[in-house]
């Protein structure tokens, strides 16, 4: 039996026939109805009338002013049949389904026969007469029923002997049919989209709150412009849905298109196509892609199953060619992990023109225009996986470039937290230095937008529909990325433009570095319990590769660092806890250059303090109050000049009197000392061993103090401060 009964009944026109039917598909040959046929042959020979004829006699008002049939087929040469060929219809959501037509005939002698025959899911059947008796008649065929069970049916008329019912008809002989329906007794109940000028019937129209609905649209086009939740869709012939950028299309059963179906997008906002269950028919994604003038784009295929030749020549308006001298080499094409350079395909190469865009490959590309690709193909419905490895000894061969495979949203903590705990048996098979994925965001911001489990943990970040992205696998690995269907997630946004993080029991800043313009970031994160001072593999993840605008922000690893560059570095919130964290910063900047470093962002609590050290200057910035800003004198070229120094506030004081509000910060060989103090204060340093280092008078008029620490060993150091009204505090500070 079907899986879906009494659903999506295309009602195109009341039937005539009897209360509760509703017509599927009809044929009239007055030019109207919407079973298309072929007809064979297609001409008829010389001396025979085929097609649409009038000549009946006193049958002419009962056919109507046209019929399709045969007229006085006096040159029948070679017992030539004469066919009907009715296309092939879905009825996979249909029961009780019949097809009727009205036949008539007329001849001064031998009867003329008809026959015909279904093709019940590409089987074809066995030929069933017509009988015809009398010199004239006309009638309507007893209903042809179609089994529960078909998916799929056609129909063939056909005319004339060749089936033995008997010989070439006398030369007055005229027959033919008219008026084909096929259509169902089973009514249907859910929601109608009439026409473009009616809408909805009955003014009911699908939203978000209508996911146990079944909907057919049976005429026009219904436009999705928010979110709309359904149970099936059947896309009527010759009617569409159009799913605007701003639109979510959520089914949860079963979705026919008709191949009518398209999802928009722009520089902004995707269109998002979820099914759960079963689509038939293909969909269009006009998919935007970056101007090639502007940047480069980096995309994959979010339907599947076009060829690069047919997804070229429905693109021709707008997909660049690499050389105007050759027309043919287009500049769309995979990365080649041997050279370091994308491959530009070509249409006049056989094998690049008939190779399938794939689901979950990537391509580098670019629009003539900043406008949409279209790409027409099968709708994913299921977990698609995409081989990766690392093979080879050139640099560029770990990386992997693949995409989102699904007309939908991705969720990217969903991605990375399978990728990295679940797939390929549970390994790990990320590069241990840069467990993410690496996004290419056109220059926007740092050229590369790198995503790990800490920015997307409790977070509502999100991959666009065919949004292609680079990841790292380890050495002398192979294994496979996987898509799962139930990461598809409703969204809204661009692909990968920065944003604000939402809260998930962690806190983060990010730092930027800009001179005209912004030009690179830096984030680091908090958590309890699950990451360390080391590297934490999928919470720390190392930059791309310096960045091409000349200014790059990268820290060290606070322990156990063997070198890496890192994007993104995520530390345990008991660092913040007595005397704070120290993280060394680097920083690539071109000389004579005005320099800001700043938080673009930060959902440290209010009680944590970050401070900015530049040894050379030997200043202090309390960054979550001002940026820092300064000309480089030289290039700078990495680590040694800058730490950031973060802490809570209240482990850097006891009280809030003046002598109790002090706080204590280590930097690069110094002690800072910040508060107002209320008269002249004695400050003494002593090493663990209780050894007296230094000492120093503490002005009252002067609010921030270094104790310059040049030749300390590193280690903990105990500072005593005391005034002469016997007010003291002890404070045990590390220097690295």
């Amino acid at each position: 039996m079907k899986k879906i009964y009494y659903l999506l009944l295309i009602c195109l026109t009341v039937s005539a026939l009897g209360y509760g039917q509703t017509t599927l598909r009809n044929q009239s040959f007055e030019g109207t109805g919407n079973w298309n046929f072929t007809p064979n042959p297609a001409t008829a020979p010389a001396g025979t009338t085929w097609g649409n004829v009038t000549s009946l006699g006193s049958l002419l008002p009962t056919a109507g002013a046209h019929f399709r049939g045969l007229n006085n087929p006096t040159s029948n040469a070679g017992a030539t049949t004469y066919q009907i060929l009715l296309n092939s219809v879905d009825v996979s959501l249909y029961q009780n389904i019949f097809i009727v037509f009205d036949y008539m005939y007329e001849t001064s002698g031998t009867l003329p026969q008809m026959a015909y025959r279904l093709t019940i899911d590409g089987v074809v059947g066995s030929y069933i007469g017509v009988p015809l008796s009398g010199s004239s008649g006309s009638a309507t065929i007893t209903p042809i029923s179609v089994p529960d069970t078909a998916t799929s049916v056609s129909m063939e008329i056909a005319f004339l002997y060749t089936y033995g019912f008997g010989s070439n008809p006398a030369a007055t002989a005229n027959i033919g049919i008219d008026n084909i329906k096929l259509y169902t007794t089973s009514p249907f109940t859910g929601l109608e989209y009439i026409s473009d000028a009616v809408g909805w019937k009955d003014g009911n129209s699908p939203s978000n709150t209508t996911s146990a609905v079944d909907a057919l649209i049976y005429a026009g086009t219904y436009s999705i412009a928010g979110d709309v939740a359904l149970n099936s869709v059947y896309i009527n012939e010759g009617a569409a849905i159009n799913i605007e950028n701003t639109g979510a299309l959520a089914v949860a059963s079963a979705l026919s298109t008709f191949n009518q179906l398209t999802i928009n997008s722009d520089s902004n906002q995707y269109g998002s196509l979820i099914v759960e269950g079963t689509v038939t028919g293909t969909a269009t994604y006009k998919r935007h892609v970056n101007s090639q003038t502007n940047d480069d784009d980096l995309i994959s295929a979010p339907v599947s199953g076009q060829t690069f030749g047919t997804f070229a020549s429905a693109n021709s308006s707008n997909l660049p060619v690499v050389s105007a001298a050759n027309p043919n080499i287009k500049f769309f094409g995979p990365f080649d992990r041997t050279s370091g350079s994308y491959l530009t395909w070509s249409t006049a190469s056989n094998a690049q023109f008939s190779t399938t865009l794939n689901p979950g490959i990537g391509y580098r590309t670019g629009s003539t225009d900043n406008g949409t690709f279209n790409f027409t193909g099968k709708v994913n419905t299921e977990s698609i996986s995409v081989d990766v490895f690392h093979k080879g000894d050139t640099p560029a061969s770990q990386w992997n470039l693949i995409g989102n495979p699904y007309p939908s949203y991705v969720s990217l903590y969903d991605f990375l937290n399978y990728n990295t705990y679940t797939a390929n048996g549970g390994v790990n098979i990320f590069q241990v230095s840069r467990g993410g994925l690496y996004g290419y965001n056109a220059g926007l911001v740092d050229w590369w937008t790198i995503y790990n489990m800490a920015n997307t943990m409790g977070d509502t970040k999100i991959l666009s529909p065919g949004q292609g992205f680079y990841v790292a696998i380890d050495d002398n690995l192979t294994g496979v990325m996987t898509f799962n269907p139930d990461m598809r997630i409703d969204g809204s946004g661009d692909d990968f433009i920065p944003g604000r993080a939402d809260n998930y029991n962690k806190s983060n800043f990010t730092l930027s570095i800009s001179a005209d313009q912004l030009y690179h970031t830096n984030e680091v994160y908090f958590f309890d319990d699950i990451v360390s001072l080391g590297l934490d593999n999928g919470f720390d993840t190392a930059i791309y590769g310096n960045n091409a605008s000349g200014y790059t922000l990268f820290t060290k690893l606070v322990e156990s660092n063997p070198g890496y560059k890192m994007g993104i570095q995520s530390l345990p919130n008991s660092s913040l806890k007595d005397s704070g964290v120290t993280i060394a910063l680097g920083v690539i900047a071109p000389k004579g250059q005005q320099i800001t470093l700043d938080l673009m962002e930060t959902t440290l609590p209010e009680n944590v303090e970050l401070y900015l050290e530049d040894t050379v200057d030997e200043t202090w910035t309390l960054l979550t109050e001002k940026a820092y800003t300064f000309t480089t004198a030289t290039a700078l070229n990495g680590l040694g000049r800058f730490y950031l120094h973060a802490a809570e506030n209240k482990s850097l004081s006891i009280e809030d009197n003046a002598i109790e509000s002090l706080k204590f910060f280590t930097g690069n060989q110094s002690i800072k000392i910040k508060g107002q103090l209320d008269i002249n204060t004695k400050l003494t340093v002593y090493d663990i061993q209780g050894r007296q280092m230094n000492t120093v008078i503490l002005n009252k008029t002067v609010n921030e103090y270094t104790i310059n620490a040049n030749g300390y060993s590193s280690g903990i150091y105990i500072v005593k401060v005391e005034n002469q009204t016997g007010n003291q505090i002890t404070k045990r500070v590390i220097l690295k």
